[in-house]
Order: structure tokens, then C-alpha cells, then sequence
């Protein structure tokens, strides 16, 4: 399974297996690390519909949107290195097998 895609963020279904880890352990950081993916890829995906009426909408929907690119980032990453301390991920960004998964 591919963990992150092309642009290095998580893709769909390394959220649902990072999710399902977070509902079968008694951590659940990786599970409301995911949501908060989640919404932040929402807001993005809204920022591609705004209304920009002026150069400063414009100006300022532009900052949003990479405001947003870049905490799809660094949330992907956080949850990438949560899960190679957990030792759920190896450096190749594969994950390790486990029967729990």
C-alpha cells in the first residue's frame, strides 16, 4: 500500500489504516492526528472555490491556500514519524506488518 502519494501526503488509504490503528489502541493520537488531516484538506478544498472580487481577495486566498498546502504537510509528517516511533512504518515509509492491522 502506498503511505504518502506523489506531493508526500498521506494518502486515502493509509488515513482509514491509521484511523483503524487509532480505534484498536489505547493511543489514539494517530486517529485525531488524521482528523485534523482531514479537515485541513476540506478547508483547501474549499479555498478552491472562494470568490476573489479584488486583487486583495485574491491576494489573500492565494495565502490561504498555500497556508493550507503546507499544514497538509507538515500533518502528513507528523503522523509519518508518529507511526515509525510506534513502529508501524519502516524508513522506506512501508508499513510493517502486524496482526493488529
Amino acid at each position: 500500500m502506498k503511505i504518502v502519494n506523489e506531493k508526500g501526503i498521506l494518502t486515502e488509504e493509509a488515513k482509514e489504516l491509521f484511523l483503524k490503528i487509532g480505534k484498536n489502541t489505547s493511543c489514539e493520537c494517530p486517529q485525531h492526528l488524521v482528523e485534523i488531516l482531514d479537515v485541513i484538506q476540506r478547508f483547501s478544498k474549499y479555498q478552491e472555490s472562494c470568490l476573489n472580487s479584488t486583487p486583495q481577495d485574491e491576494y489573500i486566498h492565494t495565502w490561504l491556500m498555500a497556508s493550507s498546502k503546507n499544514l497538509e504537510h507538515i500533518v502528513s509528517n507528523t503522523i509519518m514519524n508518529l507511526a515509525r516511533m510506534e513502529g508501524l512504518v519502516d524508513h522506506n515509509n512501508e508499513f510493517i506488518a502486524k496482526d493488529e492491522l
